[in-house]
């Protein structure tokens, strides 16, 4: 990880001025958040987030296209429920041979928001082919989801590791 080439005075001026904090750690925010966005496909992430300290509905920081805020402001987890969607679009036989699970596993794994829970998402979701989406309403969403998917790369050690706001990582760092 390479600072920019700015002097750090000026930098820290900078990133106070337009975000209100330090210039180091949220630097070093800003580049796992760009780790995040390029592994996570943005029908995953919620299009919008919870601000604290305005209590508005903003854009969330985690989706692939929208400005940058600072995650300390955001109260919200990063993902959609589209995981859920896709447990209860999918039939019990594709889910059993084809994800390797059973459907209540896959709905309970899709409630969970963690982190490190887009690893195990990722590898179960891409196993998933066109041939194996039923005929219906559903198809043509899932085929989305599915060419989506191709792009959707597991999320870094250093992304996992990251104190996000909100997790219990971020409660041990900042003691």
């Amino acid at each position: 990880m390479s600072t920019p080439t700015l002097p750090a005075v000026l930098n820290d001026i900078i990133w106070r001025t337009a975000f209100n904090e330090a210039f180091a750690p949220g630097f070093r925010e800003l580049l796992m958040l760009i780790d995040f966005r390029s592994c996570v496909p943005s029908c995953f992430c919620s299009k919008t987030a919870f601000l604290e300290d305005v209590n508005l509905m903003e854009l969330n920081p985690f989706c692939p296209g929208t400005p940058y805020v600072p995650l300390s402001r955001v109260f919200h987890h990063p993902f959609s429920p589209i995981r859920h969607w896709i447990a209860r679009a999918l039939s019990p036989h594709v889910i059993r041979t084809v994800l390797r699970t059973y459907p209540k596993v896959l709905l309970r794994s899709a409630y969970s928001q963690g982190m490190s829970d887009w690893n195990r998402a990722l590898t179960r979701l891409k196993r998933l082919r066109p041939e194996h989406i039923p005929a219906g309403p559903d198809r043509t969403k899932l085929l989305a989801i599915i060419a989506q998917l191709e792009e959707a790369r597991p999320l870094s050690s250093a992304c996992l590791r990251y104190p996000w706001p909100g997790t219990p990582a971020s409660w041990r760092a900042r003691f």
